[in-house]
């Protein structure tokens, strides 16, 4: 069951990979091709004509706003961070973009991890992390009226050390979470279940919801 599971998930993400390839290729060259042309006209000066130059600023307003949602799509399909510069600088951005949108400051803890740690996670790892804290923000955001989150990823240097993430918040605890986001909770559970993971939610009334995640991780190369 794990195998398929992970497997169905691979596929997911092998079509969100090539719906976001189609994205950047062809509405993205229609966004960028907008605002150059928008910024050339902008850069000719005004042409005395109210109306038209009004016209040439709600255009670029509106290349620029289909530029930012562009990148956010990509960025929910596939995290272009991920794959070059690893799964701490992909959660940092994810946090960062989040509270932006959001309005909810998110501290991100990630406790001097380990160079090696993105070859050292089970295959589909990575990703099935980073959807992890993708869904757990969501949930905070949409249910939990909290005016703070926390991220935290660490890797205790302890022999058979498992890698911890915890995705917290100081909302209104698990009931309204649990009630309101569950599809979101069962699928995020479902998904590290698939790559070796086990998540539990720890909360008290009014208090906030922590979802805390452990994963087994390869050891480090022993060189000599």
């Amino acid at each position: 069951n794990r195998h398929l599971a992970r497997r169905l998930f691979s596929l997911q993400e092998e079509e969100r990979r090539a719906l976001a390839r189609d994205l950047h290729d062809e509405f993205g060259q229609a966004v960028h091709l907008i605002r150059v042309e928008a910024a050339y006209l902008g850069n000719l000066g005004n042409t005395g004509n109210r109306e038209a130059d009004a016209a040439l600023r709600r255009i670029r307003e509106a290349g620029e706003d289909l530029n930012r949602l562009l990148r956010g799509m990509l960025d929910d399909l596939r995290p272009s961070l991920l794959d070059t510069m690893g799964l701490e600088s992909a959660l940092q951005d994810l946090c960062a973009g989040w509270s932006e949108r959001s309005g909810i400051p998110c501290r991100v803890d990630t406790h001097a991890l380990p160079q090696d740690l993105d070859n050292r996670l089970p295959a589909g790892a990575a990703i099935a992390l980073y959807r992890a804290v993708q869904e757990g923000l969501l949930n905070i955001m949409k249910h939990s009226g909290a005016h703070e989150a926390r991220v935290m990823l660490r890797l205790p240097q302890a022999p058979g050390g498992m890698l911890e993430l915890d995705i917290a918040d100081d909302g209104c605890g698990l009931a309204n979470i649990a009630a309101a986001g569950q599809l979101g909770l069962l699928g995020m559970g479902e998904r590290l279940v698939a790559v070796g993971a086990t998540m539990a939610l720890e909360s008290e009334a009014g208090q906030g919801l922590t979802i805390r995640i452990h994963l087994p991780v390869a050891p480090a190369e022993v060189t000599t």
